[in-house]
């Protein structure tokens, strides 16, 4: 038997019982580190791709505004015209009438 062997068997129950639960502890911690770690990269990973995204987004809202201001700026009524809309002559408007003959303040006299 060796020495190691022999120095193993002396030691109590109950140190050997620390023993490995500490060491069970120290591998639990360096596996839960490990975790955290690869589980943050993930996440600024994720994180960079959506601000890529947001960029890209941003990006396509810009070209349709100047798109929109082009088109805009463009519009007249020949145009509208041409598309099919017409000049109304007679406008009428309709006149709002109340929901009741009595006003719906207090202080109305």
């Amino acid at each position: 038997m060796t020495p190691l062997k022999v120095a193993i068997r002396k030691i109590e129950p109950l140190q050997r019982l620390l023993f490995w639960s500490f060491s069970g502890m120290a591998l639990l911690c360096v596996g839960l580190y490990i975790f955290f770690i690869l589980h943050s990269i993930s996440l600024v990973l994720t994180r960079a791709d959506l601000e890529r995204q947001i960029s890209r987004t941003q990006s396509q809202l810009s070209e349709l505004e100047l798109q929109y201001v082009g088109r805009k700026d463009t519009l007249n009524l020949a145009v509208a015209e041409s598309l099919g809309f017409v000049t109304v002559a007679g406008k009428e408007f309709i006149a709002k009438k109340a929901l009741t003959q009595k006003p719906l303040s207090f202080n109305a006299e």
